[in-house]
């Protein structure tokens, strides 16, 4: 695989039409980057979405984080959504 691995999202900043996403930093804006990509391959590659797969990815990624916590403080119930909003926040 080459250094550009994005069907079209985006290399840091801002989300191009929706300046109110954050945008990770470095090693989870590359993670993100390549399940957007792997997403977008998956539907066929269509064109114009790229804000689209990259929403869906981070949103997988977050979910996953979150679970990720959830399970390493043994699984506690009724405390899903703090989990969700420390995973958002970027915190463990």
């Amino acid at each position: 695989m080459g250094a550009s691995i994005s069907p079209e999202p985006y290399v840091s900043g801002e989300s191009p039409s929706n300046p109110d996403i954050e945008i990770p930093l470095d090693g989870e804006e590359e993670t993100i980057r390549r399940t957007a990509y792997f997403l977008w391959e998956q539907d066929g590659r269509p064109s114009g979405r790229a804000e689209d797969y990259w929403l869906k990815a981070r949103e997988q990624h977050l979910r996953q984080r979150a679970y990720d916590v959830w399970l390493s403080e043994g699984s506690p119930q009724g405390r899903s959504d703090e989990h969700w909003r420390r995973a958002e926040r970027g915190g463990q």
